[in-house]
């Protein structure tokens, strides 16, 4: 009887902390997906089209294009992933569609969101590093890069659109050398206007 007891005794200790590691992992599990949605709600997906591309020269005060034409059309795929609410990162790449001279990026950026006067809307700022690609990776480095522009959303609707001004600063490279030493102190830029739409999830 003393052993039988025993080892019913033994067997509800046991039982006994069976669960209460289960609820423990059950707490991780919960305090897990407490973290990830709040940080899988926050991100968003973004296809858009670069309308006009218009490369430029700035020696100064005074800026030119390298072209009187705008140099073609791009589209571009990017995530982003508001970390603190308005502030967050993102990774974009951008295919340039003309035949030659390609120009291709590949941005890698800081981003905040700026409350905007009107409903549903909102100011959107980013800043960071661009490496270009295609044609242009025989001639320039990694440089800065930043826009600006509104992003436009209705509330419980997860797409969006969004309009927004690009500015990357172009820096000659090694291979480039020979150009770099005849053009001096100039700087190099690409801008254009890119149109998005925005999936968020």
């Amino acid at each position: 009887m003393i052993i039988i007891s025993m080892l019913l005794f033994v067997n509800i200790i046991k039982l006994q902390v069976h669960r209460k590691i289960k609820g423990i992992n059950m707490i991780k599990r919960f305090s897990f997906l407490l973290l990830v949605i709040p940080m899988i709600a926050s991100a968003q997906l973004r296809v858009g089209l670069d309308a006009g591309r218009v490369p430029t020269l700035k020696a100064g005060d005074k800026e030119a294009p390298w072209a009187t034409e705008p140099d073609g059309m791009a589209i571009s795929f990017g995530y982003e992933k508001y970390l603190i609410g308005i502030v967050g990162v993102g990774a974009e790449y951008t295919l340039d569609l003309a035949e030659e001279n390609t120009f291709n990026t590949a941005f890698v950026y800081g981003a905040a969101r700026i409350p905007f006067p009107f409903p549903f809307i909102k100011g959107v700022v980013r800043a960071g590093y661009s490496m270009p690609g295609g044609d242009a990776s025989d001639k320039f480095d990694a440089g800065t890069a930043f826009g600006f522009g509104l992003r436009a959303k209705l509330p419980f609707i997860p797409l969006g659109l969004e309009a927004q001004f690009m500015r990357h600063a172009l820096v000659p490279n090694d291979k480039y050398d020979e150009f770099a030493k005849l053009t001096g102190d100039l700087e190099f830029f690409m801008n254009s206007i890119n149109l998005a739409a925005t999936l968020k999830f």
